[in-house]
């Protein structure tokens, strides 16, 4: 998705023969996009070691959901930090809209519910 706005962004960068309503509405959508870029919906919590975080990534990324990934031993948070941060000790800890989740557990079960949607879109 990314390369589509990079690509998009060049494009109506360059003006060419697409009308003013179509350029307009390509730069809305590459300002949407890089917004949720630099201001993920979804956050992660992670170590190196933890399978339960593998397979919340695998997830999201099988269900094509940008996320920000924070490695808890690499950015040198402590589990009290993370329980500040999350409401969690364990991880992953998962924040979704500014909600915490809690875990893997937790996260397969609103999917297997039909209820990630809904906390992604903000339709609780």
């Amino acid at each position: 998705m990314k390369n589509l706005v990079l690509y998009l962004l060049a494009l109506v960068n360059q003006k060419t023969s697409i009308n003013s309503f179509i350029y307009y509405l390509c730069i809305s959508f590459c300002k949407l996009r890089l917004y949720k870029f630099n201001n993920f919906m979804i956050k992660i919590y992670t170590t190196n070691w933890c399978p339960s975080c593998n397979y919340a990534k695998k997830l999201f990324d099988e269900l094509s959901l940008d996320y920000q990934e924070i490695n808890i031993e690499s950015e040198d948070i402590s589990r009290k930090q993370l329980l500040e941060l999350t409401g969690g000790y364990s991880v992953p800890q998962i924040i979704i809209n500014d909600k915490a989740i809690g875990g893997y557990d937790n996260l397969l079960f609103l999917y297997q519910n039909n209820k990630l949607n809904q906390l992604i879109n903000n339709d609780e």
